[in-house]
C-alpha cells in the first residue's frame, strides 16, 4: 500500500509541472505581445512618415504649378503648356508595404484605410506625369529656334520649317493634354493626401502614447528643382 507521503510527492511534482507550464506560456505570451507591439509601432512611424513624405511631394507639385500659373500671369503668357516650365528632379517614388497595409487595416477604422491604401500608386502616378511632362517638353523645345527674354522663351513662327511645325503642333497636342491632367489633379491630391496624414496621425496618437499634432505650414518642396532652360 502507497504512503501518503508518495501521492503527496507525486501530486506536487504534477501540480509543480502545470504550474512551471502556466509560467511559461504567460512569459511566452508576454514576450509574444511585447514583441508584436514592437513590430505595430515601427510599422505605425514607418506608416507616418511615408504620409508626410507624400504630402508634402504632392503639396509640392501643387505649390509650385501655382506658382508657375501666378509668374505666367504677371508675365502675361497664356495659360498653357508653354508657360508651365518642367521640373528637372523630382522627388523618388514611395510604396507603402504590405505590413503597413496590415496594421492600418487592423486599426479597424475603414474609412481610413479607403482614404490611405492608393496614396502610394497617386504619388508614383503624378511623378511619372510630371517626368513625362518633362520629357515631352524639353525634347521639343530644344529642337525650335527660341529667343530669350529674361527667363521666357518665345519662337518666332516664321522661322519654322513646314516639318518643324507639324510636329511642334503635334507634340505641342500631347503636352496640353498632359498639361490639362496636371492642372486638374494637383490641388485634388494635395487635399487628399492632407486628408489621409491628418486623420492617420489623428488615429493613431492614443496607440502610440504621444500628443502632438501637425498642420499646414509653407514649405520648399522635397526635391522639385525646374529645368534653367525653355
Amino acid at each position: 500500500m502507497m504512503s501518503g507521503e508518495f501521492w503527496a510527492a507525486v501530486v506536487g511534482a504534477i501540480v509543480g509541472a502545470l504550474a512551471g507550464g502556466g509560467i511559461s506560456a504567460w512569459l511566452q505570451m508576454w514576450d509574444y505581445k511585447r514583441a508584436r507591439a514592437d513590430t505595430n509601432n515601427g510599422l505605425a512611424h514607418s506608416l507616418f512618415f511615408k504620409l508626410y513624405a507624400v504630402y508634402s511631394d504632392l503639396d509640392g507639385f501643387k505649390t509650385y504649378v501655382n506658382g508657375e500659373l501666378t509668374s505666367a500671369s504677371e508675365a502675361g503668357l497664356t495659360p498653357g503648356w508653354q508657360s508651365l516650365k518642367p521640373i528637372a528632379n523630382g522627388p523618388a517614388e514611395i510604396q507603402f508595404s504590405p505590413e503597413e497595409m496590415t496594421f492600418l487595416l487592423s486599426l479597424r477604422n475603414f474609412d481610413l484605410f479607403n482614404l490611405v491604401h492608393s496614396l502610394d500608386r497617386v504619388h508614383r502616378s503624378t511623378i511619372s506625369m510630371f517626368a513625362l511632362y518633362a520629357e515631352r517638353r524639353i525634347a521639343l523645345t530644344s529642337t525650335l529656334p527660341a529667343q530669350m527674354e529674361g527667363p521666357v522663351g518665345s519662337i518666332d513662327l516664321r522661322l519654322l520649317t513646314p516639318e518643324m511645325r507639324g510636329r511642334a503642333e503635334a507634340v505641342g497636342a500631347e503636352l496640353q493634354s498632359i498639361y490639362g491632367s496636371i492642372i486638374q489633379r494637383v490641388d485634388f491630391d494635395a487635399g487628399e493626401a492632407w486628408r489621409a496624414l491628418a486623420a492617420y496621425n489623428e488615429i493613431i496618437r492614443p496607440v502610440l502614447g504621444y500628443s502632438f499634432s501637425i498642420e499646414k505650414v509653407g514649405h520648399t518642396p522635397r526635391s522639385l528643382t525646374t529645368e534653367s532652360t525653355d
